[in-house]
């Protein structure tokens, strides 16, 4: 009885690494999203914070006030780069999906194939015991 051999198992692992290798990066760029999401939020609590605060004078109102819009720029600047991580993450999906998709063909191909093979397995001995009745009968 022959052994099976499927005759794509190199492109399947390439595939099945492929795969893996962009699952991989999709998480990292979605870590990288969560981080930024805490980071507004943190700087976002902390401009809560320091707007509740009451200045005596004058030349504090003015640094507080200074404080509180370049924090506002930073927070602006933070949701800006925040747009551009989701996109880097949507795109890594997109190609996460395509590796997915890729190694599933090979995948099924792969079960085509030794589905395949199993049933010329079957045949083959099918037809050896059938001809070991018909010498047996023949005795």
């Amino acid at each position: 009885m022959k052994i099976f051999h499927f005759s794509l198992k190199k492109i399947y692992e390439l595939r099945t690494q492929e795969e893996k290798k962009m699952k991989r990066a999709y998480g990292e760029i979605q870590k990288l999203v969560n981080q930024k999401e805490q980071k507004i939020q943190q700087m976002t609590q902390e401009k809560v914070a320091m707007s509740d605060r009451n200045q005596v004078s004058i030349e504090q109102m003015q640094v507080h006030y200074r404080y509180l819009a370049r924090l506002d720029q930073q927070i602006m600047d933070e949701h800006q780069q925040l747009l551009g991580i989701k996109q880097q993450l949507a795109d890594s999906l997109e190609k996460y999906m395509v590796a997915q998709k890729e190694r599933k063909i090979i995948e099924k191909l792969h079960e085509k194939k030794h589905q395949e093979y199993v049933s010329e397995m079957k045949k083959e001995e099918q037809k050896q015991l059938d001809e070991f009745r018909i010498r047996q009968s023949l005795l």
